[in-house]
């Protein structure tokens, strides 16, 4: 995301902490605010047949909501932080005004681009990468700009296996494997990430 836009959200948002679990957007709801992630890690879900499916995480310079704030359309995924955050809200009214801002619009058109092309990734990587990597790249993500360790996150492992397009089976396998090299330890529904991680696994 453009530096510009990213200041010009903090200049005119109000800072907001949220904690884990707390919902900033509901997929079908109309949008009120973008949200910009300062600290943290936020991951949008999409729930369909009472299965919640993961598909993007979120961490800092990430914005939330843009894309549905622009087109004046509901949120078409639920964002929830995985670890207590600090965001910056804007209201929608006034950053749908960006678009004619000769100043701001091209910023507005890199991060909606933006999105699309780390969607785009990801799926690319659900085609290319092993487990290991594809998990490993979800907890470097998940972890991104930690400043203490061990950093613990409410992630049930059905959603991890989502999140990796893999079956259950085979994340805890990846899991126990990541456990006894000391990189993590994990519970059903929670994992503590011990020491930094790279998507390659080895430690910075």
């Amino acid at each position: 995301m453009a530096a510009s836009l990213a200041q010009w959200m903090r200049t005119n948002g109000v800072r907001r902490s949220v904690r884990v679990g707390q919902t900033l957007t509901c997929r079908g709801e109309r949008p009120d605010w973008v949200f910009l992630v300062d600290r943290g890690v936020v991951v949008l879900h999409y729930e369909a047949n009472g299965n919640r499916f993961p598909i993007s995480v979120c961490s800092h310079g990430a914005v939330i909501g843009l894309g549905a704030a622009i087109l004046d359309r509901p949120h078409a995924a639920d964002a929830r932080p995985r670890v207590d955050a600090d965001v910056v809200a804007v209201a929608a009214d006034s950053v749908r005004a960006l678009i004619t801002s000769p100043e701001y619009s091209v910023p507005v058109a890199r991060s909606l681009a933006a999105e699309t092309f780390v969607l785009a990734n990801r799926c690319a990587a659900l085609q290319s990468q092993t487990v290991r990597s594809r998990v490993l790249t979800i907890l470097s993500e998940l972890s991104y700009d930690a400043s203490v360790y061990p950093v613990a996150l409410v992630l049930p492992i059905q959603d991890l296996a989502t999140m990796a397009g893999a079956d259950l089976a085979h994340v805890c396998r990846v899991l126990r494997g990541l456990r006894d090299e000391g990189l993590i330890d994990y519970g059903k529904r929670r994992l503590a990430i011990h020491t930094p991680i790279r998507a390659c696994g080895l430690r910075p």
